[in-house]
């Protein structure tokens, strides 16, 4: 199997023709993660009026800008490491500055390391 990502993905310079507006194209580097922000859209526009929910949470992988509006981000799964933790923190800023004020990063991390130097009582009373 293949490890090169560049294999395994669309390509960032792929682009996209416009069906209406055909003299502009669109780069995938732009869009990525438009589709999840649209979905995210979508759930939230239906259960804030279909649904009669005041505030509704819903939490996705997939963020663009100006989902904050409607959605949380989680960063990811990520190792108990003490590197994977300074990883969060430095995602979940970013993610503020980008305008997503609810981020979130799994405590501890989700796969355990082999790594029998690290202290896993330590690590997730730091993460916390």
């Amino acid at each position: 199997m293949s490890t090169n990502l560049q294999n395994q993905t669309i390509s960032l310079n792929a682009q996209y023709c416009s069906p209406i507006e055909k003299e502009h194209n669109f780069v995938e580097y732009n869009l990525h993660s438009l589709y999840g922000y649209k979905q995210s859209e979508a759930t939230y526009n239906y259960l804030l009026k279909d649904k009669n929910a005041k505030r509704p949470f819903i939490l996705s992988r997939s963020t663009f800008p100006g989902s904050g509006k409607f959605t949380a981000h989680w960063t990811g799964d990520n190792w108990a490491s003490w590197e994977y933790m300074r990883y969060s923190i430095s995602g979940i800023m970013d993610m503020n500055m980008f305008g997503i004020p609810m981020v979130g990063a799994n405590i501890c991390g989700f796969f355990k390391t082999a790594d029998e130097k690290i202290n896993l009582d330590e690590l997730c009373g730091r993460w916390h």
